[in-house]
């Protein structure tokens, strides 16, 4: 179960040089500012706004900010600007950035070692192959020429692409004893032809 909603944290309240209009004690307005956020499993993701509420520390009459009066509303908006929200309260958004540069950074990496490892097999490499638009299985390089590469069929198949890590953490020892080969040109033509989708390379 997901739990999120939001919350609200109380960031400064200090006293201010303004009198009561509902008691008239002197100096004796606290302000009050608060800020709201978006949560999930009480992490803050970001922000939703910043409230703020003055009291009075002898009466206790709070004024939230649509009922100041105008002689208050210069020093209450005054001491708002002057508020900063702490950057713990983005950190859902952070981690989301985090967690995108991370998986760009792994595409990226991935997408450079399948070519490198397409250009020089080595023997155990295994190629994620998509057979038919609803079959993928699994290649493993048994020997290697200088024109030719050498690989077994794995016994299981797939019915989509997401599949295969599954398949090769259940079956990654579950290949036939019948080797087919392809040239180093054909392993490329179907690599660039999206028929070799990934190259794992222990």
């Amino acid at each position: 179960m997901i739990i999120f909603g939001t919350r609200g944290k109380t960031l400064r309240t200090n006293a201010a040089p303004i009198n009561c209009d509902h008691c008239g004690t002197k100096n004796s307005v606290y302000l009050s500012f608060a800020v709201r956020y978006f949560h999930i499993f009480w992490i803050p993701v970001f922000p939703t706004g910043k409230k703020g509420m003055t009291q009075c520390s002898h009466c206790k009459q709070v004024l939230y900010e649509n009922q100041l009066p105008t002689a208050l509303r210069p020093v209450f908006y005054s001491e708002k600007q002057k508020i900063k929200t702490p950057l713990k309260y983005y950190t859902g958004l952070l981690l989301v950035g985090v967690f995108a540069l991370f998986v760009m950074y792994t595409g990226y990496t991935s997408s450079k070692n399948n070519k490198l490892y397409i250009k020089d097999p080595k023997i155990g490499d295994v190629y994620e192959v998509k057979e038919q638009p609803d079959k993928f299985t699994l290649y493993k390089v048994t020997a290697v020429t200088a024109d030719s590469v050498a690989l077994v069929v794995n016994n299981y198949a797939a019915d989509r692409s997401s599949a295969l890590y599954k398949l090769r953490r259940t079956h990654g020892t579950d290949y036939g004893s019948e080797t087919i080969s392809f040239s180093r040109n054909q392993l490329q033509s179907m690599f660039d032809g999206k028929q070799i989708l990934n190259v794992k390379r222990e």
